[in-house]
């Protein structure tokens, strides 16, 4: 952020707006790394719990083990996971309603003995529903394709240091193979656009195949036929 400093009254305006000029202001050396703040902080500020009565009587236990896993989530129980805004409760497939019932309560006292806001929504989520948030915290729910060949591809879970530059272009390319071979499509040329206050605004194709759950989409796409005639094709994705 930049002003003119040789003018006074931006310069008092500037400040005016964030409270007041401090006496002294601190070098950017002398201030922790945010980054490394920021983590520790998510990381200290999100618990895990399992809520379950396989024993016989109704227990809460927290999981301490990091990082969180897809594995540890056991289909017969009921879990909470507390983040610093929402806490969610998950239902497995298996779990009985005593389970159920006894983690919707249980999210609630959580949320007063942690001392969160009262605003804290409690999310309720089952099994093979979860919403992408959620699985975020949890390796092993998002997978990441990789293009082997024109004809395969290989799943591999949370891959590290995947080039996703390389792994979009020759996914694209893998794409209009398909669309050329299996529908006669060639010279193909595709626009994506996002719709944002009822206007089309183009994406860039280094966007291409992200799609928010809150935002409509709209595909152009122009190609031609054997017989060299052109033709067009819209397409519309609307999220949630």
């Amino acid at each position: 952020l930049f002003y003119p400093r040789d003018d006074v009254e931006c310069e008092n305006e500037f400040w005016g707006l964030l409270g007041g000029k401090p006496i002294k202001i601190k070098a950017a050396s002398e201030a922790p790394p945010d980054d490394d703040i920021d983590d520790k902080k998510a990381t200290d500020s999100i618990k895990l719990f399992e809520i379950s009565n396989a024993e016989g009587e109704m227990k809460q236990i927290e999981i301490s083990e990091r990082p969180l896993e897809r594995k540890m989530l056991n289909t017969n129980e009921t879990y909470i996971l507390v983040l610093d805004n929402d806490v969610y409760v998950w239902n497995g497939r298996k779990s009985n309603l005593e389970e159920k019932r006894a983690s919707f309560e249980n999210a609630k006292n959580i949320i007063t003995s942690l001392n969160k806001r009262k605003e804290t929504r409690v999310v309720r989520i089952y099994e093979d529903a979860e919403d992408t948030y959620f699985k975020s915290f949890f390796k092993g729910f998002i997978r990441v394709s990789q293009f082997v060949s024109e004809s395969t591809y290989k799943e591999e879970e949370d891959k590290v240091n995947v080039d996703y530059a390389l792994l979009h272009k020759k996914t694209q390319n893998y794409v209009e193979g398909i669309m050329e071979n299996m529908f006669e499509m060639k010279n193909l040329k595709m626009k994506v656009f996002v719709v944002m206050n009822k206007e089309l605004v183009e994406i860039s194709s280094k966007e291409y195949g992200n799609f928010f759950e809150n935002e409509c989409y709209v595909i152009d796409l122009v190609y031609t036929k054997p017989n060299n005639r052109e033709f067009r094709t819209v397409y519309y994705w609307l999220g949630q």
